[in-house]
């Protein structure tokens, strides 16, 4: 339920023409007709929300007599902005528009809230071509037309600056930069009813839409790229809402953080999660990271400026391989007067770690020990008083996620499918060969596949054309 009254509405109709083309084929005309408006409360501030919305078009502009009435379920209301198609869910019947002229639409919301005055349907200017749209005249001026020049014989362009959308499918093109609009699709939308937006493209699909200027819907369905410059390749019910955001595909995957990448199942970037990806059905956790069920690669290697020359060198860090999902937890404690000193773990530390080990050095001594073994997250080190002692603790991860990984991705597995005769460590040698060899590395490496050394060569001889066409 809505939690304040509705009062302000800006409504645009198919037959008014106010700020909007809606593209239909001359000869199959559908029985809908296209619908936007923009709604507020009581304040002046835009809703968001999804409302029950029932449409009643009658022959007056009080009273009179119902010639039609649908009720659309969950409509979806972002910013004040909404957009539907009146007749797809109860088509209009011809005899509403061709036994009389005084038409008038009337709007309900929620089932209680009746929208005042109602609005009354008339012509655009051009809808008048359709009295001779069938005739020999419309034919010959179609014959005629130079709405498209060829150039060279193999290169079709407009003839002027116009807007491109594909006919018959109950697209919006909302002007008025429709010039700058591609739509492609079917019942797709650009634009926003209103607003000077342009560069704004959909590519196909159904459903779709971009409505902020220079975003891009590549297909697929009912997705949106709802922010400038975001992007949503295809997949179904995907949703870049920031700027420079992007979905690469997948099913209900959700960007709403400039810079932010998503792809797969259910993946989500959060709104203040900047220049953060997504994978697998993942939700992002803070900015700048990538959050995916697992990683795999050759080695893992953290990168950083040098600390001693941060300007003119780079620092890379290994990371410590084993055969078990390992954390560590390390410190330095100084043993007291009596001979022992109690070390505290984190409060959870059981809930997460099974077959903890103790590893102790102390400085000047080797006389330190284990006192007490590790219980109720802490264990107790013996020794000379005053003595300091550096202190490592291991242990291996029981969590779900090490749980899962273990299973998923044991320490040995067989090769299954395409990767039967096939070599990981090809894979790595075919982009670095050229670097190793220049660095006098190269007779160290070998292509273990007659394979592998095909695609490196053909690898180098796509990029020394490219190489030679950029100069």
């Amino acid at each position: 339920m809505l939690p304040k009254t509705i009062t302000g509405l800006v409504l645009i109709l198919l037959a008014i023409g106010h700020g909007r083309v809606v593209f239909s084929g001359a000869r199959a005309v559908p029985k809908m007709l296209g619908y936007q408006g923009y709604l507020t409360d009581t304040l002046g501030s835009p809703i968001d929300d999804s409302l029950d919305m029932t449409f009643r078009i009658l022959d007056a502009v009080t009273g009179g007599i119902e010639l039609w009435n649908e009720n659309q379920i969950n409509v979806p209301v972002e910013q004040g902005n909404f957009s539907l198609l009146l007749g797809s869910v109860n088509n209009i019947p011809d005899t509403v528009f061709t036994q009389g002229t005084d038409r008038w639409l009337e709007m309900i919301i929620e089932g209680t809230d009746t929208l005042q005055p109602r609005t009354r349907i008339a012509s655009a200017a051009y809808a008048y071509m359709a009295t001779y749209s069938d005739t020999a005249e419309y034919a010959k001026n179609a014959a005629t037309d130079s709405d498209w020049v060829r150039v060279d014989g193999a290169v079709l362009f407009t003839a002027d600056y116009v807007g491109i959308a594909r006919g018959g499918a109950e697209n919006l093109v909302c002007v008025p930069r429709e010039w700058t609009h591609i739509n492609l699709g079917v019942a797709c939308t650009t634009g926003v009813y209103g607003l000077d937006y342009d560069c704004m493209t959909v590519s196909g699909g159904y459903g779709n839409t971009a409505r902020r200027p220079y975003s891009t819907v590549g297909g697929g369905e009912f997705n949106k790229a709802n922010s400038t410059c975001a992007t949503v390749s295809g997949g179904i019910a995907n949703t870049a809402s920031a700027s420079y955001s992007t979905v690469g595909g997948g099913y209900a995957d959700t960007v709403a953080a400039t810079y932010g990448f998503a792809t797969n199942y259910s993946s989500k970037v959060e709104s203040d999660h900047n220049n953060s990806a997504a994978f697998t059905g993942s939700h992002t956790i803070g900015a700048s990271q990538v959050r995916a069920a697992l990683f795999s690669t050759g080695t893992a290697i953290f990168t950083m400026d040098h600390p001693s020359e941060p300007m003119n060198k780079i620092l890379n860090q290994y990371a410590v391989g084993a055969s078990e999902p390992m954390l560590m937890y390390n410190g330095t404690a100084f043993i007291d007067e009596d001979g022992r000193v109690a070390v505290n773990l984190p409060d959870y530390f059981h809930q997460i770690n099974r077959n903890p080990r103790i590893q102790l050095t102390g400085v000047g001594t080797s006389d330190v020990y284990v006192a007490e073994d590790i219980a109720e997250n802490r264990f107790t080190i013996g020794g000379k008083p005053g003595t300091k002692v550096y202190w490592t603790v291991t242990a291996e991860r029981k969590d779900m996620h090490a749980e899962i990984a273990r299973i998923l991705t044991p320490v040995e597995q067989p090769k299954t499918g395409d990767l039967i005769g096939h070599s990981l460590d090809v894979d790595a040698l075919i982009s670095t060969y050229e670097i190793l060899k220049k660095g006098g590395d190269g007779a160290k490496f070998k292509f273990r596949t007659d394979d592998g050394r095909r695609v490196y060569e053909e690898s180098k001889r796509v990029i020394e054309e490219e190489g030679k066409e950029r100069k």
